[in-house]
């Protein structure tokens, strides 16, 4: 069947090849084949259109299959754009009869701007200069080209769309390898086209944009990968259609760049792209959400391919400076494609992909591209460079590379680049890549986060100055540890070592007796202190299939982003408090560990315990685990045949792994001494700033306030007098409202007032005075903190509160008490406010999550009551003193949220999306 099917496809490619060099004799190379590709895109659909523009306008008619769609929405916009194109083509000054459109069909369609998706046709494409070429052809030609148009069946009957659609695909690798204007239309080989929408994986409903649009060779490709990725999307009335199983929604948006382009290459585009949507549909419309529209700089789109012409010149009336992201870049005058990446990179969206073809130089050259780069690199856009083969790119000999910008990685992926090279499979004298390599490529892209050959952190990079050349990257680091393995001065860690993984369960918390079961929670949080303490693990009968450990090891751990190393040695282990003596009287013979613990336990005679200990803090360990970390949609995790291949530097003689043990410590200590001063000296000035804020209340406490009370008091005077006189109620002025106020309305006025700054300063020294010491900020599990300390207290309320956390461990730095406040303010802000009234099932979500990279720990709160007023931003929420009107409070929840997010240094944001309120706390970590 294949082989039947390239018959058809290389037959139809041989009969529009030989029409091309027909019109080769008499027309330019890009006009001949515009005319073939019309008039063979018109063959394809020739029954449908004749049926349709000898129907009557608005006439439908009622028969299965395309015939019932004629007029639909797609059917029309296809049979226009052949129609148009014909004319503009002058296709009956060639000798070809077709049926014009009725002009009530071209009014409602046009409309009175006389456009079709973008095109004025009365004075875009010139058609009376094409009628004039086309009186230089002989007439002999014409005849012989309409001969081969009528001799071939493009019918579904005859000919499927996809051998019609590979057959013009192959036609137009032909034509564009011409010179000339053929070489200007932004044109890539097809499995280049293919591994660029690959490496973006566009997805149904995403907002997709090609800035240079071609002959819409990247629309095309993108609609086939999204309908190859997504899932089948069924109207909601109809359900799933048995005759058309294959229903998708392809990208929801997808704006070409309609201005200043050429007219002719793009109406060719348009009409390539609604031929493909009308024939994947079958004339089925009903499931079909898409347009093109032109490009609005001030929206944002998901998906973003980008493919300039190469070492373009910068234009002179473009400006040759971009500011992003508050950087002032400049832009080289030779590499016009860096303000096409600067300028698109603008406008995707905070989850946006964009896949940019660059120059190969580009990734190491200096100056003012190296500033660029710089810039990418810092703000962690780059996901992946991709190095091309040479003579890929049409009718140019520079060298290509692909960069991947991602806005949104994987935490596996954050602070990392994936480098890659493609190899070529040479097609004759043109480059091209195979399916194979094209799906290589895009496997290793995808599972990167596992794979040594192809990540670098962002820390390697920045020491090579930012110079992205793959092949500075690709093998590097294997190759480093291969030196260091046939050097004798590395082991893979099997071979020094037995791996054991836990295989116990959990015991019950009610029978408290036996060994104590170890999780992750009970090894070691710092190199600070390396030993197992088990004084609060459950205690477990050991079952029959249980291993007990009874011997020194090293424990560490399956889950999280950290090892978590943790000796454990049964002699020293201690459960419990020591007596006055110092001396531990609770220990046990063994333990018990949970399946994501694994045992190290090395060879004594090759490796000390202690050395291996702090080896797994080496940064040469830390990285490969970092690599085989895996779980990017879950909990991070780390696979325990991954251990079969982590190499450790080992010295060779035990004394003088021992002797090095006593310098490794030190300096690990003195990091972690690092960041503990960082976390003093963050709280310190917290702690300056709020004895300042102290002093200033104290002022306006002391100071002010009597002043008031001593305004006051003559005001209470006067209001006495006039009321003995009868006065108070005589009218004294007119409101701005027209009505009358009395005197006793102005002075209650002038009181009220008075009283107000009272409460407002007692507020104010209520809020500066209460506190937050360094000296009381602790470790804390954070979800632990929530279900132990937070929630309890709101348990018998009617919303539900919900706190969601892929890794329950996860420890910060915190005042406990005044962020237990802070929560508790936000809870009780949604009583008041979010849910009164009569709300639907209320509910409050905390979702915490971890940026390793960033070691920072972020808090996103939503409710689904009223929503937050548009007008108030953080400033006014972390306001003194701001309350509504409906607020029984002294408007202090906001400002004391303010507080305490100051005082650990952390970051409150307003989230303006879907959800009614949404709060973003980010607190760093600490140590």
């Amino acid at each position: 069947m294949d082989k039947m099917q390239d018959n058809k496809t290389d037959k139809l490619l041989n009969e529009m090849t030989r029409a091309f060099d027909m019109l080769r004799n008499s027309l330019n190379a890009f006009d001949a084949f515009r005319i073939i590709f019309i008039i063979f895109h018109y063959k394809a659909i020739e029954s449908r259109y004749e049926e349709f523009a000898k129907s009557e306008p608005g006439f439908v008619k009622n028969n299965q299959g395309l015939e019932s769609c004629a007029n639909s929405g797609l059917a029309r916009k296809l049979f226009l754009q052949i129609y148009m194109a014909l004319r503009n083509i002058s296709a009956e000054s060639l000798g070809l009869r077709y049926t014009e459109l009725d002009p009530i069909i071209l009014d409602n369609e046009l409309g009175s701007k006389q456009e079709l998706m973008g095109i004025k046709y009365e004075v875009a494409i010139d058609s009376v200069s094409m009628e004039s070429k086309l009186l230089r052809i002989p007439k002999a030609t014409k005849e012989n080209i309409l001969k081969i148009f009528d001799s071939n069946n493009l019918s579904q009957k005859g000919f499927y769309f996809h051998e019609f659609e590979e057959a013009i695909r192959k036609f137009e690798i032909k034509c564009m390898s011409l010179e000339g204007k053929m070489a200007g239309n932004h044109y890539m080989s097809p499995s280049l086209t293919k591994l660029i929408v690959k490496l973006s994986n566009p997805y149904s409903r995403e907002c997709t944009r090609y800035p240079f649009c071609g002959l819409g060779q990247m629309v095309t490709a993108a609609i086939d990968h999204t309908m190859e990725v997504s899932e089948p999307v069924y109207d909601d009335l109809s359900g799933p259609d048995e005759r058309y199983p294959n229903n998708f929604m392809i990208p929801a948006e997808t704006a070409i760049e309609l201005g200043d382009k050429n007219k002719e290459i793009l109406e060719l585009a348009q009409l390539k792209i609604t031929a493909k949507l009308f024939y994947l549909n079958k004339g089925n419309e009903v499931h079909v959400d898409f347009k093109i529209s032109n490009i609005n700089p001030k929206s944002r789109a998901d998906v973003i391919f980008l493919n300039p012409p190469l070492a373009l010149h910068h234009p002179d009336h473009l400006p040759s400076k971009v500011n992003i992201d508050g950087d002032s870049l400049e832009i080289p005058r030779n590499n016009g494609e860096l303000y096409e990446l600067l300028h698109y990179l603008q406008q995707l969206s905070d989850h946006g992909r964009m896949s940019v073809l660059i120059p190969f130089s580009v990734l190491s050259a200096k100056g003012k591209v190296k500033k660029i780069r710089e810039f990418l690199v810092g703000n962690d856009y780059i996901d992946a460079v991709i190095q091309l083969p040479a003579n890929l790119i049409t009718n140019t000999s520079i060298q290509a590379a692909i960069i991947v910008i991602n806005k949104n990685k994987s935490e596996s992926r954050k602070h990392k680049i994936f480098f890659a090279r493609v190899e070529t499979a040479q097609t004759g004298d043109t480059a091209d890549i195979s399916s194979e390599e094209i799906n290589r490529v895009i496997n290793t892209y995808k599972k990167a986060k596992s794979n040594l050959h192809a990540i670098a952190t962002l820390a390697e990079i920045l020491r090579l100055e930012c110079d992205l050349t793959p092949g500075l990257y690709i093998d590097a680091f294997p190759d480093e540890l291969e030196k260091l393995i046939h050097s004798d001065e590395a082991f893979v860690l099997k071979k020094i070592s037995t791996i054991l993984r836990g295989r116990s369960k959990k015991p019950s918390p009610s029978g408290n007796n036996g060994l104590p079961f170890i999780t992750t929670k009970d090894l070691a949080k710092d190199v600070i202190d390396p030993y197992l303490n088990y004084d609060k693990c459950l205690l477990g009968v050991p079952q029959k299939h249980d291993k007990v450990l009874d011997k020194k090891c090293i424990l560490v751990s399956l889950v999280g982003n950290t090892l978590k190393p943790t000796i454990f040695d049964p002699k020293t282990a201690y459960k419990g408090e020591p007596d006055q003596d110092g001396n531990y009287h609770n220990t046990h013979p063994g333990v018990l560990i949970g399946h994501n613990i694994v045992a190290i336990t090395p060879n004594e005679q090759t490796v000390d315990i202690e050395y291996l200990y702090y080896q797994l803090y080496n940064p040469i360990v830390i990285k490969q685990f970092e690599m085989y970390i895996i779980g990017s949609g879950g909990i991070p995790r780390i696979a325990l045949k991954s251990f079969d291949r982590i190499v450790i530097p080992v010295l060779k003689l035990i004394e003088d792994q021992r002797r090095s043990i006593s310098q490794q410590k030190l300096l690990l200590l003195e990091v972690e001494k690092a960041k503990l001063e960082a976390v003093k000296t963050r709280l310190g000035i917290s702690e300056k700033k709020q004895e300042a804020e102290f002093e200033i209340v104290r002022h306006l406490a002391h100071d002010i306030k009597p002043k008031i009370n001593i305004v006051k008091s003559p005001i209470m005077t006067i209001c006495n007098f006039l009321e003995k006189e009868s006065l108070l109620d005589k009218e004294v002025s007119v409101r701005l409202n027209g009505t009358k106020a009395t005197a006793r309305d102005v002075l209650n006025k002038a009181i009220e007032g008075l009283s107000q700054i009272t409460n407002v300063l007692d507020s104010a020294r209520d809020i500066v005075t209460r506190e937050i010491k360094r000296d009381e900020f602790q470790k804390t599990v954070i979800v632990d903190l929530f279900e132990n300390s937070i929630l309890p207290s709101f348990e018998n309320n009617r919303y539900k509160i919900l706190v969601n956390c892929k890794d329950k461990e996860i420890e910060i730095f915190l005042h406990v008490k005044s962020f237990i406040e802070a929560i508790n303010n936000i809870i009780r802000n949604a009583e008041v406010h979010a849910f009164s009234g009569d709300i639907a099932d209320p509910e409050l979500r905390f979702v915490i999550n971890e940026d390793v990279s960033e070691d920072e720990v972020t808090i996103d709160y939503t409710n689904n009551g009223h929503p937050l007023p548009v007008s108030m931003d953080e400033d006014e929420f972390l306001s003194f003193g701001k309350k509504s009107i409906n607020s029984e409070g002294e408007g202090l929840g906001g400002a004391w949220i303010g507080k305490v997010v100051e005082a650990h240094d952390g970051k409150f944001e307003i989230i303006r999306d879907n959800n009614p309120v949404h709060f973003r706390f980010t607190f760093p970590k600490g140590v």
